[in-house]
């Protein structure tokens, strides 16, 4: 029980955000169909029982749908829409009689058939939303645009994606009521106990959606990130263009194969849950270290970082709450339990720097930078134009420090009580300028030997000349 309770303190913000989210549209869609709750068993006896095993089809769909859109929310988003204004073809193209035709196939498709009465559902959402995921694509196609967006609009098309799949885990919710007194000609109210369990069906699929949606598009924003700092000329193109093939694939199979799309999407759910790790760690180092740079020299380039940083752990916070140092590091070798490129703390407590790994439902592990060197070598702090570092001059302990902190450079060389890394580069020059030099003198000494050999040749030639001609 503790363990779920530190989990919970962890995500706090997060587990109440999403259940605002899921109560305010369950409220939504439970009221705006004003269903009353059975007065007696006779009412009972009317209510047509059909609406669960409808709702356990939809919900297979809905499943595919969320894989869907956590490939590409924004693309998913306007492939609704276009499907959502194809059904509503006799609404908004009374005349184009093959589109009709094709709304009233896609009518037999259980998830298909609900899209219908989104908002989006209309040809004006269609256009917008086709633009904004052509301009996503555009935008995912660059590295610096995509390292701009990942601080800023993909935190929009994330939080967009969730609540639409979410969203859509509600709508056997729309389709249901319970049953009132009402003649026995209406078929669209269902028993008490059927409401209950397509209530009880709603909420775990909006909660298993959740958790679906951010481990697949954690993978594929983490994958395109890599794209985008990889310095690979085209690859992020590379990337974009398999996304959307993907995406594409997905969409399809769902139109014209929804039994292969349900088996396809579970396993790139297993995939991306089985990624997921692995890919978070590697989007966040890539977060850190590119992106947090970037976003503050476009905006905060005078600004002095805060040495205690902005998202350092609340637990942290309780457990050193007179802490003056707490940045971000990820070290460049597996160290104990902490995996290469895994985000840590370098804090200082006491005038003595550790690092501090803090892991939910897991026990705060601290371990003293001075036991990272092994070999008690010197310990500097390096400044290059990627990031700050702190290393040994064999690398065998190395930390990497995003460049936000390079105008608390000093401070932070003081605090830490390293040594500059220049010096080991001055060092280095000298060495190379005296193997320079070296290497000269050898060569001039090559030279001259050679100078002198062929001098001696040709004095031994001319004697031997004269004492032919003499005789």
């Amino acid at each position: 029980m503790g363990e779920w309770k530190q989990l919970y303190k962890w995500n706090k913000k997060q587990v109440l955000l999403f259940i605002t989210i899921l109560t305010l549209m369950i409220s939504t869609t439970v009221m705006q169909y004003k269903g009353h709750i059975v007065h007696s068993a006779s009412d009972a006896e009317i209510a047509v029982n059909t609406t669960l095993g409808e709702s356990l089809e939809t919900y297979a769909g809905i499943f595919s749908t969320t894989v869907t859109a956590s490939v590409n929310p924004t693309a998913t988003l306007a492939a609704l829409s276009i499907l959502g204004m194809v059904e509503n073809a006799e609404i908004y193209f009374p005349e184009a009689g093959w589109l009709i035709q094709v709304g009233n196939f896609l009518n037999g498709i259980p998830i298909v058939e609900t899209i219908s009465d989104l908002p989006i559902a209309n040809p004006v959402a269609a256009i917008l939303l086709t633009i904004v995921a052509i301009a996503m694509y555009v935008i995912h196609s660059t590295s610096a645009s995509k390292m701009f967006s990942k601080a800023t609009i993909d935190n929009i098309e994330q939080w967009g994606g969730m609540i639409v799949t979410v969203a859509l885990s509600l709508l056997p919710l729309a389709t249901t009521q319970v049953v009132a007194a009402a003649p026995a000609t209406e078929i669209h109210y269902v028993s008490p106990g059927t409401y209950a369990v397509t209530l009880l069906l709603a909420i775990l699929s909006a909660i298993f959606t959740a958790i679906v949606y951010v481990c697949i598009y954690g993978c594929m924003d983490a994958v395109e990130l890599l794209g985008a700092v990889i310095p690979i000329k085209g690859m992020n193109v590379v990337i974009e263009i398999l996304k959307g093939v993907l995406h594409m694939i997905l969409i399809l199979l769902q139109i014209f194969a929804p039994v292969l799309s349900v088996i396809f999407s579970i396993i790139i759910m297993l995939v991306g849950i089985l990624l997921f790790r692995k890919m978070s760690t590697l989007s966040t180092y890539y977060t850190y270290i590119y992106v947090k740079p970037l976003w503050k020299t476009l905006w905060h380039k005078d600004d002095l970082s805060p040495l205690v940083h902005r998202k350092f752990p609340r637990r942290g916070h309780k457990r050193y709450p007179s802490i003056e140092l707490a940045v971000p590091a990820f070290s460049m070798n597996h160290v104990g339990k902490i995996r290469k490129r895994e985000l840590i703390w370098l804090i200082l407590k006491d005038q003595v720097p550790y690092l501090v790994r803090i892991k939910p439902l897991r026990k705060t592990q601290e371990i003293p930078l001075a036991e990272l060197n092994v070999h008690k070598d010197t310990l500097y702090l390096q400044k290059t134009f990627r990031f700050t570092r702190i290393l040994t001059e064999d690398k065998q302990v190395e930390l990497i420090i995003s460049n936000e902190y390079s105008n608390q450079w000093q401070r932070m060389l003081d605090w830490l009580q390293l040594s500059d890394f220049k010096l080991v580069e001055e060092r280095r020059k000298q060495e190379k300028e005296t193997a320079r030099s070296v290497k000269e003198e050898k060569r001039r000494e090559k030279r001259e030997k050679r100078e002198r050999q062929w001098e001696e040749r040709m004095q031994k030639y001319q004697i031997s000349r004269i004492s032919k001609k003499n005789s």
